[in-house]
C-alpha cells in the first residue's frame, strides 16, 4: 500500500531562490516538506545542525539513539532515512535490527 503524504514535499521548481541553497545542502522530504512554511524550516535548522552536525555524540551514537526514538514512536519516515544514515556512518544490519529489539537483543 502506498501513502501519499497529506502535504507533499516541494519540487525544485517549487524552491525559492532564498530557500533552494538550503534544500540543496538539506536533500530530504522533511526539509522540502517544511519549505511551505519558510520561517518553520528557518526555526528547525538550528535545531537539526545541532543534532547532525555539532553534538557531542559520535555519528554512531548520535544514529543508534535516532533510531531508537523512531522505532519507539512508530515514525517509519524517520527510521527509514536513518537506518540508511546509520548504515553510511558504520552500522551494521544486525546493529540497526537490534535497535528494533531493544536491550535484550544480542547485538544491542
Amino acid at each position: 500500500m502506498t501513502v501519499l503524504p497529506r502535504l507533499p514535499a516541494l519540487a525544485d521548481s517549487e524552491l525559492s531562490a532564498e530557500l533552494a541553497p538550503v534544500l540543496a545542502a538539506w536533500p530530504y522530504r522533511l526539509h522540502r516538506t517544511l519549505a511551505h512554511s519558510p520561517a518553520s524550516l528557518a526555526a528547525w535548522m538550528p535545531w537539526a545542525e545541532h543534532i547532525l552536525r555539532h553534538n557531542r555524540l559520535s555519528p554512531r551514537l548520535r544514529e543508534l539513539a535516532i533510531l531508537r526514538v523512531a522505532w519507539n514512536a512508530r515514525c517509519a519516515y524517520e527510521w527509514g532515512l536513518h537506518a540508511w544514515v546509520a548504515r553510511q556512518v558504520g552500522l551494521s544490519d544486525a546493529e540497526i535490527g537490534a535497535v528494533a529489539q531493544g536491550p535484550d537483543a544480542p547485538d544491542w
